[in-house]
C-alpha cells in the first residue's frame, strides 16, 4: 500500500466513525485488541468466574476498603479513578468524549501492533447515562484524554457500534493522528506518571537500538537483529530500528525482510533519503534494477546532495549497461565526497567495461590510496592491467587482493586467468582449484578450468568442466565455442558443430565461429557448409587464409594430412594469391 492509499485508508476509517456517531451523543473506547466484551479491568481479572450472580460490585468494595488505608481521599469514585491511573483493577470502563483519541488507543501499544483493534461507540441514553462518572479532580492525563467512566453492574456493557481497526492501518493511523491532530504519546500521557512509565520504556528501547548497533558494527548482525526486535517491540516508533534492522537483514541475505523494514521506517518517516536509498540498495540485490532506480531517484529528490543515492543510482544503470549514465552520478557521488573510495572503483568498473583501461586504473589507484584496504579495487585493477598484457603488476595486485581476504574467490579465477595466459598451467589449474572450492557454483572458474585443461590436452577432464559451466548457466559464445574446440581435437565433429551452433545462435555476430564451424565442416567434407561459413566469415573482418595457416600450414598439408582433396574455389579461398 503506497502512502496515498493508506492515507485514503485512514480518514475512510476516520469517516466511518463520524457517521455512525453523527445522529446521537456518544461516547468512544479504544482498545488495541479484541476482546470478548467490552469490560472493566476487574471484570477481565475475573472474566473465568462463570456464576451469573457474580457481583463485581462487592468486590470492588473489597478493593475499596483495602485501599482507604494507603490514601487521604474519603470519595470511593475518586479512589477508583486515583487506582485507574496508576493501573489498579477497578470496575471502572475509560471512555472520552473524542473520537480520534479513542482511534489512538485503538492503535497504540507494541504489544499490539500485530493484532487487530476496535473503536467502540456508547450512545449516552437511558441506563448507559446512570453509569456515567466525571472525575471531580481531573489530572493533566485525564484533561488530555477527555476522559469519562462508565461504571457497569455487572462490569461489561454492551456496545452501540464496533468499528475493527485492521493491524496493518494502526501505525498509518498513530502517523496520522500525530500529524494532523497532535495526537501523541506524548500529549495523551502529559503527567508525571505517563512520563515516568514511557521514559522507562522509552530507555530500555534506547539500551537496545544502541545495543544493535554495536553488534552491527562487529559484523554480528544476528545479534544486531536480535537488539532491534528488543528495542522495536518497546517502542515501535524508533523510526531507525526499521532502517538498521533492514541493513542488518540485507547483509545476512535476507532481502525480503530488508525491504519490508525499510518499507516500515518509510511509513513512519517518509521524508528521510537514506531510507529510500537502503530500500534501493536491496532492490538491487533482488535484479529489481527499475524500482531500485525509483528509490534512489526519491532519494535524491529528497536530498539532492546525497553521495550514496548517486553512487547506488550508477550501479544500477551500470547493470543496465547505461554507462554514460552509471558515469554521470559516479562522478557527481565522488564530487560530493572526495573521499568515496567505492565510488572511484565501481566508476573504474564501468570504465573497464567501456574499454576504457586507462581512465579505469586512474580510478583504481585513488580508490587504493583512499582505502589501501579496499580489496575489490586491487582485483579489478589486476584485471585492468592483464587486458593491458601487464603480467606481473597485475599477478602483483591479485596477491594483495588474497592477502587482504584468503576466501576472495574471484581473486584466485582472475589469477588463474593471469597463470593460464603465461602457459603457466599447474599454478593456473591451482588457483581454480581453489575458486571452486570455496564457490562450488562458480561456473566461471568451471569454465576457465576446462580450456586450461583443453590447453594440456587433457580433453576428458575439460569436457567435464565445460560441462559443469554451462550446467550452471554459463550461456556465453565463449563455453559453447570452448567445448566445440575440444570435440573437435578429439576428433568428434557432429558435437564440435552442435557446439557451434549454439555459439552462433547466441551471437549470431560472432564471426569466429563461422570461421571455426567452416573449418569442421572440412573435415567432415560438407563443401557447401564449409564454403558458406568461411564465406559470411570472410564478410565479417576474418583473415579466414591466416587463420587457416595457422592451423594448417597450407591447403597441400591439409589434404596430405587429412587425405581428402577440398574443391578447388574453397582451396582457393584459403590459398594467399
Amino acid at each position: 500500500m503506497n502512502e496515498n492509499d493508506q492515507l485514503n485508508s485512514v480518514l475512510k476509517k476516520i469517516q466511518e466513525i463520524v457517521k455512525l456517531s453523527a445522529n446521537g451523543d456518544y461516547l468512544y473506547r479504544g482498545e488495541p485488541e479484541c476482546y470478548d466484551k467490552v469490560s472493566s479491568g476487574l471484570y477481565r481479572k475475573h472474566s473465568d468466574i462463570e456464576a451469573e450472580n457474580f457481583d463485581i460490585e462487592a468486590v470492588q468494595n473489597e478493593i475499596l476498603d483495602a485501599a482507604k488505608r494507603y490514601t487521604t481521599e474519603t470519595d470511593d469514585f475518586e479512589i477508583l479513578t486515583e487506582l485507574q491511573h496508576y493501573g489498579g483493577a477497578t470496575n471502572l470502563i475509560d471512555f472520552t468524549t473524542d473520537y480520534l483519541i479513542a482511534l489512538f488507543f485503538a492503535c497504540d501499544g507494541s504489544d499490539f501492533l500485530n493484532e487487530d483493534g476496535r473503536v467502540i461507540l456508547l450512545h449516552k441514553t437511558g441506563e448507559i447515562n446512570k453509569q456515567i462518572k466525571f472525575p471531580q479532580n481531573p489530572i493533566n492525563r485525564v484533561i488530555a484524554q477527555k476522559s469519562i467512566f462508565v461504571r457497569p453492574p455487572k462490569g461489561f456493557i454492551e456496545p452501540d457500534h464496533v468499528i475493527n481497526i485492521p493491524k496493518d492501518l494502526k501505525q498509518p493511523i498513530l502517523n496520522h493522528l500525530q500529524k494532523y491532530h497532535n495526537i501523541s504519546t506524548n500529549t495523551i500521557y502529559n503527567d508525571l506518571h505517563g512520563f515516568i512509565l514511557y521514559q522507562n520504556v522509552h530507555q530500555s528501547a534506547s539500551a537496545e537500538f544502541f545495543k544493535g548497533i554495536m553488534s552491527q558494527e562487529k559484523k554480528d548482525y544476528s545479534k544486531a537483529i536480535e537488539h532491534y526486535n528488543n528495542a522495536i517491540k518497546l517502542n515501535p516508533k524508533i523510526v531507525n530500528a526499521y532502517n538498521n534492522r533492514g541493513i542488518a537483514y540485507s547483509e545476512n541475505d535476507e532481502v525480503e525482510r530488508a525491504i519490508k523494514d525499510y518499507k516500515k521506517a518509510i511509513e513512519l518517516d517518509p521524508n528521510k533519503a537514506s531510507f529510500y536509498s537502503n530500500r534501493g540498495v536491496a532492490y538491487s540485490k533482488r535484479e529489481e534494477v527499475e524500482r531500485a532506480i525509483k528509490d534512489y531517484n526519491k532519494a535524491i529528490e529528497l536530498d539532492p546532495e546525497f553521495a550514496k543515492a548517486y553512487f547506488g543510482r550508477g550501479i544500477a544503470y551500470d547493470r543496465q549497461e547505461e554507462f554514460e549514465l552509471a558515469i554521470n552520478d559516479l562522478n557527481q557521488a565522488t564530487e560530493l565526497n572526495l573521499k568515496f573510495a567505492e565510488a572511484y572503483l565501481y566508476r573504474g568498473i564501468v570504465y573497464s567495461k567501456k574499454g576504457e583501461v586507462k581512465s579505469a586504473i586512474e580510478d583504481f589507484n585513488k580508490a587504493i590510496e583512499l582505502n589501501s584496504e579496499l580489496t575489490e579495487a586491487y582485483l579489478y585493477r589486476g584485471i585492468a592491467y592483464s587486458e593491458k598484457g601487464e603480467v606481473e603488476p597485475a599477478i602483483d595486485d591479485l596477491n594483495k587482493a588474497i592477502e587482504l581476504n584468503s576466501e576472495f574467490a574471484e581473486a584466485y579465477l582472475y589469477r588463474g586467468v593471469v597463470y593460464r595466459e603465461k602457459e603457466e598451467f599447474e599454478p593456473a589449474i591451482d588457483d581454480l582449484n581453489k575458486a571452486i572450492e570455496l564457490n562450488p557454483e562458480h561456473a566461471e572458474a568451471y569454465f576457465y578450468r576446462g580450456v586450461v585443461y583443453g590447453q594440456k590436452e587433457e580433453f576428458e577432464p575439460a569436457i567435464e568442466d565445460l560441462n559443469k559451466a554451462i550446467e550452471l548457466g554459463l550461456e556465453s559464445v565463449e563455453a559453447y565455442l570452448g567445448r566445440g574446440f575440444i570435440y573437435f581435437h578429439k576428433e568428434e565433429f557432429e558435437p564440435a558443430i552442435d557446439d557451434l551452433n549454439k555459439a552462433i545462435e547466441l551471437n549470431p555476430e560472432s564471426d569466429g565461429a563461422y570461421f571455426y564451424r567452416g573449418i569442421y565442416w572440412l573435415h567432415l567434407q560438407k563443401w557447401q557448409e564449409a564454403r558458406s561459413d568461411l564465406t559470411v566469415a570472410k564478410s565479417k573482418g576474418v583473415d579466414i587464409i591466416k587463420g587457416f595457416g595457422d592451423d594448417y600450414k597450407n591447403v597441400v598439408e591439409f589434404e596430405l594430412k587429412y587425405d581428402v582433396k577440398l574443391p578447388e574455389d574453397i582451396a582457393a579461398m584459403l590459398t594467399q594469391e
